[in-house]
């Protein structure tokens, strides 16, 4: 009867291990395991597609160490993983090719029910495409930062629903007769026409309904400083949704029409563009 209840749970065991290495297998993760005394001794698909070592060969190279980039960084992971604590962060690595490609890693020690250490592990998520990514975006915000400040066209955006500007470059601040630090504590209702505010009241109401309004809008704008001149603005509106930075896009507003200055004597005519963030 004992050998019966041994023999059953050393199959139990034998499938408990099967089915672990089955799950590690099925994630995109890169999974490696060593034991107490870090000498590699498993790894998943996931590992040997990303390092191209079988656990063998990484073994014989001195373990997990060999595929860290940056010797130190190995040893302060291995370091703290053997002494029980945890080691998170992004870091590079290394593969048999030579190929060096940053990763999202997870180190750990594992432990008993006793809390003594049997092995570690380390699970590696390949970031590369996402660093592809925030790259771009720096260089869009870069390409757009400058498309921004050195625009002939004033330029800003608004938060609707805290009623302030968020930017402005410095033709728009011209326009409006504020300085940049002036023109955070404003709000659009402070540099137009009573007529003006009561359309962009409308289009704000619109908008918030999810009503679709016209994207070309003229307001009258008035100047702090000089409180008898009038900008007639043609605004174009861009609408995002939950979206804290805008791509490199400038639209260049044509200049009025011999007609239309005829029928604005007195105020100044100038050309801005404005970006919406809602």
């Amino acid at each position: 009867m004992k050998k019966n209840s041994h023999e059953t749970k050393r199959n139990r065991s034998e499938e408990m291990l099967v089915f672990i290495g089955k799950a590690m297998d099925s994630s995109n993760d890169a999974i490696g395991l060593s034991d107490s005394q870090s000498h590699h001794v498993y790894h998943n698909k996931a590992f040997t597609d990303l390092f191209e070592y079988t656990p063998d060969e990484l073994e014989t190279l001195g373990g997990g160490l060999a595929i860290y980039a940056d010797p130190d960084i190995a040893r302060e992971v291995f370091n703290a993983i053997i002494i029980g604590k945890s080691w998170r962060g992004e870091t590079e690595m290394i593969s048999k090719s030579g190929r060096k490609f940053p990763v999202n890693l997870r180190a750990d020690s594992i432990k008993d029910e006793n809390g003594k250490i049997i092995g570690l592990i380390g699970v590696h998520t390949d970031i590369t495409e996402q660093k592809k990514v925030e790259e771009k975006l720096r260089e869009s915000e870069a390409n757009y930062k400058q498309l921004f400040d050195n625009s002939p066209a004033g330029i800003y955006q608004i938060d609707y629903k805290s009623g302030r500007f968020l930017k402005a470059n410095d033709v728009f601040c011209d326009y409006a007769g504020c300085s940049q630090e002036e023109i955070y504590s404003l709000s659009p209702y402070d540099i137009l026409t009573e007529e003006s505010k009561k359309l962009f009241l409308e289009r704000v109401e619109k908008i918030s309904q999810g009503i679709k309004v016209p994207e070309i809008v003229k307001f009258e704008i008035l100047n702090k400083k000089i409180s008898i001149s009038i900008f007639n603005c043609t605004l174009k509106i861009f609408t995002m949704q939950k979206v804290m930075w805008l791509p490199p896009m400038l639209l260049h507003m044509t200049s009025p029409s011999a007609r239309e200055r005829r029928n604005c004597s007195g105020k100044a005519k100038k050309n801005i563009v404005f970006w919406q963030i809602t």
